[in-house]
């Protein structure tokens, strides 16, 4: 086994370094990849078919527009520092806070594996039926697709660039290609003004661009541990415009319209009817493969945190594990409502320790803080809580709950900061 796919380039508590690092392109490529899947597909629907066609492709272009301002930031710190994000919460959240919050995020990224897992047992089981008349169970697919997935896990990053390097342009072709057969299908039907039909969750523009931003977030806050691996701080501006700005929403565009057109919310099905049968097929098994790898990777360097001792081959595994179990559990009988509280509970992390970066004077010199900070907890617990209070009453300055919870995770922040050291001042004087 060669050193580039061992177990040991997943530098859980190291520094990438410079010899292991690839250009922008390369982050692009595998962040596209993970956009293409399943739940994607049905994020894309959802919201194409509420809003229609006009404000469906506004709502998911803003999104996309806001994912990638934060996508820059995120990732030109993530260049400059080299590390995980979970290293990284160290410096604002103290070792033991941030152990307590990477173990947060890895719970919900098991989650993102455990949805992510089902749709491909569910879509994959009626496509093996129709291509090849086998009959296998949901439960048993979604089980096998997880220990494959996990065994891909084990070889860190350069797996996952080399699987995007390989799909992820061919993917990109089907799915056109299925977008055409569908939309050619449909006739001359005026699709620019298709209405939508209002779900519960989605009745307005606002709810369609958090839904799109709240999909992304974990993995946006989570973007070091792939980031980290960029040659330079300036490459992070083609890796997130090419990836959330451009990628992102065309492939949830491309997803929403036959669904818009059809009243079918699942892309594969309507690609098998439009006669691509082996190459939907291909897409469903490798969009669950780039993504659900980037899942699990990020989710073991967290619990990697956790359990510092052991082995990282040792906790993808188990990882992969409880992810396949929450697959076959359900977790996607609540996907809508999972992804409600993502939006307002995680991207106030990644506001954080962000804005913990941007207030230091001399970032290079900074190092991690010991124990908990309970300022850094206190802003998270605040912003989580004002967001999710904006959204059930409406009392939302932006409308957007993932924006609220960024903004007031900043300015508490920002304000804690200056409160802390006035005190200290005065105490000194």
């Amino acid at each position: 086994m060669t050193d580039s796919f061992s177990a040991d380039s997943n530098y859980t508590h190291s520094r990438v370094p410079e010899n292991q690092t690839v250009q922008g392109w390369h982050i692009a490529l595998v962040l596209t990849g993970i956009t293409i899947t399943l739940p994607a597909f049905l994020v894309g629907a959802e919201i194409m078919t509420a809003l229609g066609t006009v404000n469906g492709m506004i709502a998911i272009f803003i999104g996309g527009s806001i994912l990638g301002a934060l996508g820059v930031i995120n990732m030109s710190l993530a260049a400059r520092l080299r590390m995980s994000t979970y290293q990284i919460l160290a410096f604002a959240f103290g070792d033991l806070g941030s152990r307590m919050v990477s173990g947060f995020i890895a719970f919900t990224l098991l989650g993102w594996f455990g949805v992510t897992a089902s749709l491909f047992g569910r879509a994959l089981a009626p496509a093996i039926k129709e291509i090849f008349d086998l009959s296998l169970s949901p439960a048993v697919l979604s089980l096998a697709g997880s220990a494959l997935m996990t065994v891909i896990t084990i070889f860190g990053f350069r797996a996952m660039d080399l699987l995007s390097r390989l799909t992820v342009p061919f993917m990109l072709f089907i799915l056109g290609l299925g977008l055409y057969n569908v939309l050619s299908a449909a006739g001359e039907m005026p699709m620019m003004a298709l209405d939508g039909r209002p779900s519960a969750q989605i009745s307005g523009l606002g709810a369609g661009i958090s839904l799109m931003v709240g999909s992304f977030m974990v993995g946006l806050t989570v973007v070091p541990d792939v980031a980290r691996f960029l040659r330079r701080r300036r490459d992070a501006v083609p890796a997130s415009l090419l990836s959330y700005v451009l990628a992102a929403p065309l492939i949830l565009i491309g997803a929403g319209l036959p669904a818009l057109i059809s009243g079918d919310s699942d892309l594969i099905t309507l690609m098998y009817k439009s006669g691509l049968g082996l190459p939907a097929l291909f897409v469903m098994v490798f969009a669950t493969l780039t993504t659900n790898i980037s899942n699990l990777y990020s989710s073991s360097l967290g619990m990697a945190q956790l359990f510092p001792r052991a082995a990282s081959w040792k906790i993808t595994v188990g990882a992969g594990a409880i992810g396949g179990l929450m697959a076959v559990a359900g977790i996607m009988e609540h996907l809508v409502s999972f992804l409600v509280f993502l939006s307002v509970a995680v991207p106030p992390i990644a506001g954080i320790y962000v804005t913990d970066f941007m207030m230091n004077a001399a970032p290079h010199k900074k190092t991690p803080l010991p124990g908990i900070s309970l300022r850094a907890m206190l802003v998270w617990v605040l912003a989580v809580g004002l967001a999710y209070a904006g959204s059930l009453t409406g009392l939302s300055p932006t409308g957007i709950a993932a924006c609220d919870s960024v903004i007031v995770a900043v300015l508490a922040y920002v304000v804690g900061h200056k409160w802390f050291k006035a005190k200290i001042a005065g105490a000194l004087h």
